[in-house]
């Protein structure tokens, strides 16, 4: 068991109980339900992969589950930063629309059979389209901080958006282990922290 397996079972725990705790302390309210649908997204691909390092468990899982997990991810981030953020007016919602189609996309080309011919490059581009909601995220976080009004809230946006990119930098390691270049996978274990 390597370190990255360790790190998705320490990461698919975390964002497993995160998620039930966000619902047992209120979950009538949409904040709650939509991180909760955040971290119900990270578990699953989180728990895919486990599944997928072990030999004996290998057939429970598939690459269009997998990939359907990671494509989950980006939009249930988005509805999570709408709900925080009341300011989502202008770019960052062109943004939105321009990213939708790009998920339609990925999501019937990981349907079709001719998945199977692109191989491991199509996990690499369905992990590396979550840089769009990512930067989305960064937007619309950057934008908040500078239109924020109070020192405490200016300064929780500021920690919230360069942890957000620090995480965001790592995550780009997570896809190039499915193309076999040995970097090691940090993105977990930053998302974990985060």
């Amino acid at each position: 068991m390597g370190i990255e397996t360790v790190s998705l079972i320490i990461a698919s725990f975390v964002s497993g109980s995160l998620g039930i705790a966000a619902l047992m302390r209120n979950f009538r309210s949409s904040l709650s339900v939509c991180f909760a649908l955040l971290c119900a997204a990270l578990f699953a691909h989180d728990a895919l992969c486990v599944v997928e390092s072990f030999d004996s468990v290998r057939r429970f899982s598939s690459p269009r589950l997998h990939a359907m997990a990671i494509l989950l991810v980006g939009p249930t981030a988005l509805m999570l930063l709408r709900t925080l953020v009341h300011r989502w007016r202008g770019f960052g919602t062109k943004l939105v629309f321009a990213y939708l189609p790009l998920l339609v996309f990925f999501i019937v080309l990981t349907i079709l059979p001719m998945r199977a011919s692109v191989g491991g490059w199509l996990h690499v581009l369905v992990h590396l389209l979550f840089v769009v909601p990512a930067f989305i995220i960064l937007y619309v976080l950057a934008k908040s901080t500078q239109q924020a009004t109070l020192t405490r809230e200016r300064l929780r946006l500021r920690y919230a958006f360069w942890g957000a990119a620090i995480t965001v930098a790592f995550f780009t390691t997570d896809a190039l282990q499915f193309v076999d270049v040995p970097v090691p996978p940090l993105g977990t274990l930053a998302r974990t922290l985060f």
